[in-house]
């Protein structure tokens, strides 16, 4: 067992689960042409997996480093891995880096002691500029910038542990923190990372999110501008194309695992095909979404078992699951109203070339499609499985709730 098993990326990270590994491979390989100081940006769609490409990144850096074929002494077999969104809200998320890379050293009470060195310069630079004194220089003749990246640079050197080498940092869950938030990260990293650090940072990020933090600085700029801006930062941007259907299905299967029995058993010998035809669509792609699904169905189907109340389940039932998961105020709008008319006649008016507004009433469901592609792109599949199963989804609705679920 190397150090990396009992790290964040490793469950996930040791097996190719998404098929990327080309796509990881040029990266790495890529990333040490760079050079000191770059920034990377991993684009990828909502339930693209991202977040699951980058531990595989860190996975092969650190212990499968062979494969990729990279050069000895150019990147450090160490790898720093900092979740911004489990960071403390009410402090610079660069603190929280601070700490991280401080937790990534070979000696972390030494790299404790420079994290702390490089948050006092960073605290005093953001009290300068609180008071206004943001350009002054100090009696040693030093900007407040300056001592900010001098003593990040510092704390670079102890984390290595004078080991030649750059060490690649790498950033997941961007999409979980504020557009303000994720603007002063971004901001505080490329300031850093100006002064020639011997870092590389790779992140996953949405467009939209990326957008969307430089809006929240940026209110008045155009859309153009904003894109300009965006490409500026990054010295390397690469998109991960989004999960096949077979791909969802598989990594549902994974999920499962040996849970699969218990599903047979409350719900049917065809349970796990019939949730995996629901599920695959992909819109509903995601890692983190169809692990917690997972967790859900395996927890709906030992309830089943104790309340002896098995039964095989319909593929409309099993989207019922699904959206329970994926959009709960849909499921309690619906189940509240029981409008699958409603629901039948608001797609198909939705599907016109020319709509008549005074063929629907502006009601809530129709502004919740239109408000979300996937879910109107979803209900159009199930639309006609919900109207001709209504018994059948009272009663799996009647199952989560006495679930808990």
């Amino acid at each position: 067992m190397t150090a990396a098993d009992s790290l964040p990326w490793s469950e996930e990270g040791s097996e190719d689960i998404l098929g990327q590994d080309r796509m990881v491979l040029s990266l790495l390989r890529t990333i040490e042409q760079l050079g000191n100081g770059t920034m990377v940006a991993v684009y990828s769609e909502p339930g693209a997996g991202g977040d699951l490409f980058l531990k595989r990144l860190a996975w092969v850096l650190s212990s499968d480093r062979k494969r990729a074929r990279l050069r000895t002494g150019i990147l450090l077999p160490t790898v720093a891995w900092y979740d911004p969104w489990l960071a403390t809200p009410n402090r610079s998320p660069l603190t929280g880096l601070a700490g991280a890379l401080a937790q990534s050293a070979m000696n972390p009470q030494g790299a404790s002691d420079r994290a702390s060195d490089f948050i006092a310069q960073l605290n005093r630079m953001n009290n300068e500029q609180t008071s206004g004194g943001a350009g002054g220089i100090r009696p040693g003749g030093e900007l407040p910038m300056v001592g900010v990246q001098r003593a990040f640079k510092q704390l670079l050197v102890t984390a290595r542990g004078g080991r030649s080498g750059r060490l690649v940092l790498f950033l997941p869950n961007m999409d979980r923190i504020s557009a303000s938030r994720r603007w002063e990260l971004l901001e505080g990293l490329a300031l850093l990372l100006d002064g020639g650090a011997e870092l590389s940072v790779v992140m996953a990020l949405d467009p939209a999110d990326l957008q969307a933090s430089l809006h929240s600085r940026n209110p008045n700029a155009s859309h153009q501008h904003l894109r300009l801006m965006g490409e500026r930062m990054f010295d390397l941007t690469l998109q991960i194309p989004p999960l096949g259907v077979r791909r969802i299905s598989t990594l549902l299967r994974r999920y499962v695992g040996e849970g699969e029995e218990i599903l047979q058993q409350s719900f049917g010998a065809t349970a796990l095909n019939r949730l995996s035809v629901a599920v695959a669509h992909e819109p509903l792609g995601s890692p983190r979404f169809l692990k917690t699904l997972a967790v859900r169905v395996l927890m709906l189907a030992e309830f089943a078992i104790e309340a002896r109340s098995s039964r095989t389940l319909t593929e409309a039932q099993w989207a019922w699951v699904v959206l329970s998961q994926r959009w709960p105020e849909l499921r309690s709008y619906m189940h509240t109203t029981a409008r699958w008319a409603e629901l039948r006649q608001t797609l198909i008016w939705l599907q016109k070339a020319d709509r008549n507004p005074r063929e629907m009433v502006r009601s809530s469901l129709v502004k919740k499609l239109e408000a979300d592609p996937n879910l109107y792109r979803y209900l159009r599949l199930q639309a006609r499985g919900f109207e001709g199963d209504t018994d059948g989804l009272l009663w799996i609705e009647g199952m989560l709730r006495a679930a808990g679920l």
